[in-house]
C-alpha cells in the first residue's frame, strides 16, 4: 500500500492498529470524516516512508505520539479540527523536511518548542485556537525565505514579537492575535514585502505604528484594534493601495486622519479607529469605495463626512461634529448620540451602541463582507432617535397691492403624511436588507429574511 486517501466521507469508528504494517505508505488522508479514538502509535512504523498525514476534521481524543518523529520525510501534518490535548512533542522536530504543520482548532497546552525551529522548509504554520503558553520561539526565525504564512491566534501566548522574524521575507499571512502580547511591533517587519493579512488585534502591543510597513504594498487587512497602541497615524501608510480593511479602534492613538489616506487607499472599504484620540475634521470626498466607517468615542470636530459609498457609520460621541446626513443616498444605519449632527431622512437607521460594542463585533473581522450581515442587524437592536434638521426658512414674499376684490380661501386640505415611526422602520427593514445584499453578495430576498 502505497497511498490511503479516504478524505470527505462518512466514516466512522475508529483507526485500526493493522494499518501499521503499510511498510511502504507514502499519503495517509483520512480528514473530513467522523473517525473517533486516538492516533495509534504503532504508525510510527511508517517512518521515512510518510510524505503527507492527514486526520483533520474528525474526532480524534488523546495526545500526538511521540514516535511520530520518525516521519523525518513528511512534508505536511494535519491534525485541526479534532479534540487532541497534551503538548506538542519535543520529537517532531525531527521532521526536517516538513513544510506544512496545522493543528488549530484542538485543545492542546503547553509552549511551542523551540526546536521547531530545525524545521527550516517550513512554509505554513498554523496553530490557532488552542491553549498555548510562553512566547513566541526566536528559534522560529530559521525559517527564514520559506514561510508563507504563521498563525497562533487565540491561544494564551505572552511575551514580545521577535524582531527577528523579519527573516521571514516571503511571509505573507501573519496571524497572532486574540492573546497576550506585549512589547511594540517591530520595524524589522518591513521585509514582509508580500505581506497581506496582518492581525495582531487584542493584545497588549504598544508603541507606534512602524512608518516602515508603508512598504507592505500588497497589504489588504490590517488589524490591531484593542491594544495600547499610540502616536499618529504614518501619512506613509497611504502605499497601502490594496489594502481593504484597516482596524484601529480601543487604542491611544491621536492626531488627525491624513488626508492622502483617502485620496491613496482607493479600495479600502472598512476603516475602525473608535475609542481613540483622534481630532479634528475627517477628510471628505474621498475614500472612494469606504462602505464602514468607526469613528466614535473621538474628538472629531467639523462637518460629518461626506463620503460617496459609505453605507455604515459610527460616528456617535463625537461632541463638536455637526452637519447633516440628509445628502446620503447609500446610507443605511448611523450611530450619532452625543453631536450635533441631524438628519431627516427615512432611509437610515438610526442607532446609539454601547460603548465598544462595533470593536467587538468587528474584533476578528478579515473582510468587510461577513460584517455587513451583521452591523445593520446590530443597529436595529440599538433603534436610538435622532435629532431633526430644522426646515429651511421660507421664501422672502412681496406683499401685494391693495385691491378692492374680495379675497376667496381656496386652501386645499393638507396631505396625510404616516406616522414617521413606521415608515422609518419599513424603510430600515428594507435598506439594510439591500445593503447586506449588495455587499455580501447573498440573494436579495434572503437578506431581507436576515432582518425581518
Amino acid at each position: 500500500m502505497n497511498l490511503f486517501i479516504v478524505s470527505d466521507n462518512a466514516l466512522n469508528g475508529t483507526l485500526p492498529h493493522e494499518y501499521a504494517s503499510w511498510a511502504k505508505l507514502t499519503q495517509f488522508l483520512v480528514d473530513g470524516n467522523s473517525l473517533t479514538g486516538t492516533l495509534p502509535a504503532r504508525y510510527s512504523s511508517w517512518g521515512d516512508s510518510i510524505a503527507w498525514f492527514s486526520v483533520a476534521n474528525n474526532y480524534f481524543t488523546g495526545t500526538l505520539p511521540l514516535g511520530y518523529g520518525a516521519f523525518s520525510n513528511l512534508t505536511s501534518f494535519a491534525a485541526d479540527g479534532n479534540q487532541l490535548n497534551g503538548s506538542l512533542p519535543q520529537s517532531f522536530s525531527n521532521m526536517t523536511s516538513l513544510m506544512n504543520f496545522k493543528c488549530s482548532n484542538n485543545s492542546f497546552s503547553g509552549t511551542l518548542p523551540a526546536s521547531f525551529g530545525a524545521m527550516v522548509f517550513m512554509q505554513s504554520f498554523d496553530v490557532d485556537s488552542n491553549g498555548f503558553l510562553g512566547e513566541l520561539p526566536e528559534s522560529f526565525s530559521r525559517w527564514g525565505p520559506s514561510l508563507k504564512a504563521f498563525s497562533a491566534s487565540s491561544n494564551s501566548l505572552s511575551g514580545t514579537l521577535s524582531p527577528s522574524y523579519g527573516n521571514w521575507s516571503n511571509v505573507s499571512v501573519f496571524n497572532v492575535h486574540s492573546n497576550r502580547l506585549t512589547g511594540t511591533l517591530p520595524p524589522q517587519y518591513s521585509t514582509w514585502t508580500g505581506m497581506i493579512r496582518f492581525t495582531v488585534q487584542e493584545n497588549e502591543l504598544c508603541g507606534s505604528l512602524p512608518p516602515q510597513y508603508a512598504g507592505w504594498g500588497s497589504l489588504q487587512t490590517f488589524n490591531a484594534l484593542d491594544n495600547s497602541i499610540s502616536g499618529t497615524l504614518p501619512n506613509s501608510y497611504a502605499q497601502w493601495s490594496s489594502v481593504g480593511l484597516i482596524g484601529l479602534s480601543n487604542n491611544s492613538l491621536s492626531g488627525t486622519v491624513p488626508h492622502l489616506w483617502g485620496t491613496s487607499m482607493t479600495l479600502l472599504h472598512m476603516l475602525l479607529l473608535a475609542n481613540n484620540e483622534f481630532e479634528g475634521s475627517f477628510p471628505s470626498d474621498s475614500f472612494v469605495v469606504l462602505s464602514a466607517l468607526s469613528i466614535s468615542f473621538n474628538n472629531f470636530s467639523g462637518t460629518v463626512p461626506v463620503l460617496p459609498s459609505l453605507a455604515f457609520l459610527d460616528a456617535q460621541n463625537n461632541s463638536r461634529l455637526t452637519g447633516t446626513l440628509d445628502g446620503y443616498h447609500t446610507l443605511a444605519a448611523a450611530s450619532l448620540c452625543s453631536t450635533l449632527v441631524c438628519s431627516t431622512s427615512l432611509m437610515i437607521i438610526f442607532a446609539c451602541f454601547p460603548e465598544g460594542a462595533i470593536t467587538a463585533q468587528c474584533a476578528n473581522a478579515v473582510s468587510v463582507t461577513q460584517e455587513f450581515v451583521e452591523l445593520p442587524l446590530l443597529a436595529l437592536q440599538h433603534r436610538h432617535s435622532v435629532s431633526t434638521c430644522p426646515p429651511p426658512p421660507p421664501p422672502a414674499t412681496v406683499s401685494p397691492a391693495p385691491h378692492n376684490y374680495t379675497t376667496i380661501n381656496n386652501s386645499i386640505p393638507s396631505e396625510t403624511v404616516a406616522p414617521l415611526s413606521t415608515q422609518s422602520t419599513t424603510t430600515s427593514f428594507a435598506v439594510a436588507a439591500a445593503v447586506a445584499s449588495a455587499i455580501s453578495g447573498v440573494d436579495a430576498a434572503d437578506a431581507q429574511m436576515l432582518v425581518s
